[in-house]
């Protein structure tokens, strides 16, 4: 059983105060539960996400906690856009790159795994990991912001390892139709997860 509120540049303030989010929150026991920042939000400036993000993805924790101790949290760190959020970077430099953007996401998401005893999905370093590696293979659709078809496979590689603790190498399974590009993703994937499980 999986549900879902996946509504387009909703910040966790947003997700916080929506009835329907609340509501799937509430209405049942889950495993998990995924949550995910709009893409730039956790990126900027570290005092400006203390206040404007931290305070509402404990709020959005704590209602997972308080439907059911068991279920845990799992903070989606997402990417970087690939030239860096062009939009914000005059105003905050660490953003003008993908490294740089990529660098914060990491840093806020980590603390708010690490605040609320929650678990990462650590999409975005795969992302970076897959980018150093092999430039060629383009994680990002034409807007340079949101997947392509490798990209979102390699998300979901990382959220499979994840939450199964399983390696997705040899899974059976590819949208891509490469063989040796799925086998890079897949153990690409791998090794975010299983090199920082303590992280």
């Amino acid at each position: 059983m999986f549900d879902s509120n996946a509504l387009g540049g909703y910040t966790f303030q947003n997700h916080s105060a929506n009835a329907t989010t609340i509501q799937k929150i509430q209405s049942q026991k889950w495993n998990y539960v995924v949550l995910q920042a709009q893409s730039q939000e956790p990126s900027f400036p570290p005092m400006q996400v203390q206040s404007q993000t931290m305070p509402y993805a404990h709020l959005l924790d704590s209602l997972v906690v308080d439907n059911d101790s068991c279920t845990e949290t799992v903070f989606y760190m997402t990417w970087g856009r690939k030239y860096g959020d062009q939009s914000n970077c005059a105003g905050y430099p660490p953003l003008c790159t993908f490294t740089g953007m990529q660098a914060r996401l990491r840093e806020s998401y980590l603390q708010m795994a690490n605040d609320n005893h929650a678990i990462v999905s650590a999409a975005g370093m795969a992302w970076k990991k897959s980018w150093q590696t092999d430039s060629l293979i383009n994680l990002w659709s034409s807007d340079n912001s949101h997947p392509s078809v490798a990209g979102t496979y390699l998300t979901a590689c990382v959220f499979y390892a994840t939450i199964f603790r399983k390696p997705p190498i040899g899974l059976s399974y590819s949208p891509i139709g490469d063989s040796a590009t799925t086998a890079f993703l897949q153990t690409i994937a791998h090794h975010t997860v299983f090199d920082s499980l303590a992280t």
